[in-house]
């Protein structure tokens, strides 16, 4: 099983190996946004999973909460709207001259492989109480999966304490898999504003997590885990600003305080506490500058060589012309 902030993808067992593992698949991105108003939370999962899957392999997302949720497939404009509010002030800064590194192509562009987003089975959302969590595994077992004893361990452990199981069916190819479904937009009653992760720590490699908090005022993390994340931004965003986010800063009367956070996971199994948020002491924290380089060209080359060329070129020009002149006097 491969978990995500609480979520897994199961693969049938005759699929892979005899017990399946996260091993097939991992999960390496997971970007949330957080809502929580008068005892209900509201999450918006984004995930990025890479891997194999072989022929005939089906993917299940597994979701625990602390009451059955409702589920339903998410906007990305609402994430591409957070990234937006809270992105550092851009910077120009032109570039004459050729980048060195570019030269064969970009090493960014080469190791940046495209993310494909792979559709939600039909039906395939189904959630399930605390008390049918060993039913559902059995269902499970009936249609060749098998998970890993840590796995199963972990559900239980959510299940005894009473959360509730969903999952979510993703048809994924067989093959090379870069990406993730649309993201999955998950309400649930719940005391206090948490983010299921227990179940990411099967994964097998490093998991980088960003969360973007709407509240009434700035919420920072709170759980035993955030001595390793970075706030990245905190100030207030509105629906007019937008409008994209109508409907999460509704419940606030249309603005809110944004807080961004994110934090990398290198041992996912280091994973031990969910994470949860409460209102910070602090004020707003400003997200800065970022210097975006433009290169400036001139006939497809990069200006400062062009315009060196077209200096030699001018000289070289006036060279010969001068010297047709000296040769006409001393004739």
């Amino acid at each position: 099983m491969l978990a995500v902030g609480g979520i897994g993808v199961a693969v049938p067992a005759a699929a892979v190996d005899p017990i399946a593992t996260a091993g097939a698949l991992d999960v390496v991105d997971q970007t949330t946004v957080v809502s929580w108003v008068d005892g209900v939370e509201r999450l918006l999962v984004d995930v990025r999973a890479v891997g194999q899957l072989e022929s005939g392999a089906q993917s299940m997302l597994i979701l625990a909460t602390p009451t059955t949720p409702t589920i339903t497939e998410g906007s990305r404009e609402v994430i591409t709207a957070v990234a937006a509010a809270s992105a550092p002030e851009e910077v120009v800064e032109e570039r004459w001259w050729p980048d060195l590194e570019s030269f064969g192509g970009s090493s960014d562009e080469a190791a940046a492989a495209r993310e494909a987003v792979y559709p939600i089975a039909p039906d395939g959302i189904g959630a399930y109480p605390a008390e049918s969590a060993d039913s559902w595994i059995s269902w499970l077992s009936e249609r060749g999966y098998q998970l890993a004893d840590q796995d199963v361990s972990l559900i239980q452990r959510y299940a005894g304490a009473g959360w509730a199981i969903s999952v979510v069916q993703v048809e994924m190819p067989a093959g090379t898999v870069n990406g993730g479904p649309p993201p999955i937009d998950v309400s649930f009653a719940s005391e206090t504003p948490v983010v299921p992760m227990v179940l990411a720590s099967t994964g097998s490699q490093s998991l980088t997590y960003t969360s973007y908090v709407l509240a009434a005022e700035r919420m920072d993390r709170s759980d035993p885990l955030r001595g390793n994340s970075t706030l990245l931004f905190s100030g207030p965003v509105t629906a007019r600003q937008y409008p994209e986010l109508s409907d999460w800063l509704e419940p606030f009367g249309g603005s809110a305080v944004l807080t961004k956070s994110v934090q990398t996971f290198p041992s996912p199994s280091r994973i031990t506490e969910d994470l949860t948020f409460s209102v910070s002491t602090y004020g707003p924290f400003d997200a800065g500058t970022e210097t975006k380089v433009v290169d400036r060209i001139i006939l497809g080359l990069p200006a400062g060589l062009m315009l060196v060329a077209g200096g030699m070129l001018l000289l070289a020009i006036l060279g010969i012309v001068l010297s047709q002149i000296l040769q006409r006097r001393y004739r």
